[in-house]
């Protein structure tokens, strides 16, 4: 059974340069920072490539999503931090914040963190409705 206090993950992702254009083309997204590492260098942004947005959201959803298989995603709020880049090793990982018993299953708020060195990248609330 779910409780308040568990904890989710953690799930470590290498983010993966190659995979950036793929998600540029998908988001038309033609922010050369995405694959052009002068380009995020000139922006002052250091000498890597800067991973998109919702790649990072997609690492802390399928972090929840690993550890409620089944579930549905209702809301979810989060807050850009940091910037990840390519190279960086990702760790996604939460804790569940509150359990409430509905008509259509338990609806749970977890809290949740992408951190790169330890360091948090990303925060915010995933809640969703699972059977259980």
């Amino acid at each position: 059974m779910t409780a308040p206090g568990d904890a989710i993950g953690p799930a470590a992702i290498l983010v993966c340069v190659d995979s950036m254009p793929i998600w540029a083309r998908a988001l038309r997204d033609p922010n050369p920072i995405h694959v052009d590492a002068e380009a995020a260098r000139a922006a002052g942004l250091g000498d890597r490539v800067i991973n998109q947005g919702p790649a990072n959201i997609g690492y802390l959803v399928n972090a929840v999503l690993a550890h409620f298989p089944g579930g549905t995603i209702e809301r979810m709020d989060f807050r850009f931090i940091d910037n990840v880049r390519g190279g960086d090793v990702a760790t996604a990982s939460g804790v569940v914040r509150s359990v409430e018993a509905t008509r259509q299953g338990a609806r749970v708020e977890c809290d949740m963190v992408l951190a790169v060195d330890g360091n948090a990248v990303l925060t915010g609330t995933a809640t969703l409705l699972t059977s259980g």
